[in-house]
């Protein structure tokens, strides 16, 4: 199951380590390039929209991957269905864009970012629309790499970074530092508070999807759990002195 030998077991090592314990062993997890695969990079030339936007092709690249990598100890294989670190700001209303680099796994090599468009936070309110194009973007890779899984390999969630780092993506980082000096705090507060209520929605509705044909759903961390987990990411924290 996943690549690993003894899946089951595995499990039980996830359970414990969850609940601050071990079983028999520490959980170890080892990943390298397998012994004699070649991997065939097929779409390496193809646009940037085929690598990013296409659900086959990125699908088929990660299986490709995945198939040319050893899964050891308690690592299994995993699909990434990635969009960037700003899928949500996009889900909000970014403009995301993105490298030409093959966006395959292993190795990361890619990177997207997105255009700040926030003038004045009075003039935004954050709620969910399920005709985003982001979003439908982001459900339709996980559902298309579900159904190629076959068991393969366990599909994940795309990056789900939202709080402030979110904020701080689309009104750019330099004018929200000066914002938590010249605005209200309720202003900012409010704005979280927002993109949080969406956070929630979008993980929530990403979980249900994946858990219809999977018993986990790993976001972030490739680590199994049978109920709901995530890893939040706070970078904007590293410009806020004491």
């Amino acid at each position: 199951m996943y690549r690993n030998e003894n899946w089951e077991m595995s499990k039980k090592r996830y359970e414990a380590w969850w609940e601050n314990d071990v079983l028999d062993r520490p959980i170890i997890r080892v990943t390298a390039p397998l012994d004699g695969a070649v991997r065939k990079n097929l779409f390496a030339e193809s646009p940037v929209r085929e690598k990013w936007w296409d659900a086959e092709y990125m699908v088929e690249a990660q299986k490709d991957a995945l198939a040319c990598t050893y899964f050891g100890g308690d690592a299994f294989a995993w699909f990434f269905p990635n969009l960037g670190t700003d899928w949500i700001s996009g889900i909000l209303g970014a403009e995301v864009r993105y490298t030409e680099y093959m966006p395959g796994h292993p190795p990361f090599e890619y990177t997207a970012w997105a255009k700040p468009f926030v003038k004045d936070w009075e003039d935004q309110t954050f709620t969910f629309n399920e005709n985003n194009e982001m979003y439908k973007r982001g459900a339709a890779l996980v559902s298309h790499a579900l159904n190629e899984s076959n068991d393969d390999y366990a599909v994940g969630f795309p990056d789900i970074i939202g709080g402030v780092d979110s904020l701080s993506v689309m009104r750019g980082a330099e004018n929200l530092c000066m914002d938590l000096l010249d605005l209200p705090g309720a202003v900012i507060t409010k704005k979280m508070e927002e993109v949080f209520s969406v956070f929630i929605e979008v993980y929530d509705r990403i979980h249900k999807l994946i858990t219809t044909k999977q018993d986990f759903a790993p976001a972030t961390l490739p680590v199994w759990f049978s109920g709901k987990y995530f890893c939040h990411v706070n970078d904007f924290t590293l410009m806020i002195s004491p």
